[in-house]
């Protein structure tokens, strides 16, 4: 396993937690689905820091985003985590801060997390990762 991560299942069940945390419907199917293409669910070493892949950069631009700390107060109640505290060398070792970090990201430019799978597809494109739908799709076939 990598960047923490003991079991593909143990991740997924985190990914579900923090989803349940943040309060939003469908965003722990999303964060899992990010793991899924970004280290395979925690297999793989990801390109950058974490389960998600997180870069530098994308980790700058979260923090300074007017709504990345909307949710502060649920992640501090849940986790006794606060998100301005997390660094961005703690998300290589630590899943379930990347998991918070792009779940705070996510909604911090969407309303909602879509029901659909394309639908979804089509949100990582835009706000985390350019990939074909059809990509994404076979890439996280195991969520269905």
């Amino acid at each position: 396993m990598e960047h923490g991560a003991l079991s593909p299942s143990h991740l997924k069940d985190a990914c579900f937690l923090v989803g349940r945390a943040f309060g939003v419907r469908n965003l722990g199917r999303m964060l899992y689905e990010i793991t899924l293409i970004e280290s395979n669910a925690g297999q793989t070493k990801s390109q950058f820091g974490g389960v998600c892949s997180v870069s530098h950069y994308q980790f700058g631009l979260m923090q300074h985003h007017h709504s990345f700390y909307e949710y502060r107060k649920e992640i501090l109640k849940a986790f006794g985590m606060d998100l301005k505290l997390i660094k961005f060398a703690q998300l290589a070792s630590n899943p379930t801060l990347s998991l918070i970090v792009v779940g705070a990201w996510i909604l911090a430019n969407v309303n909602s997390v879509p029901k659909k799978r394309i639908t979804r597809a089509n949100l990582f494109a835009k706000w985390w990762r350019s990939i074909e739908p059809a990509e994404y799709m076979k890439r996280t076939l195991e969520l269905g």
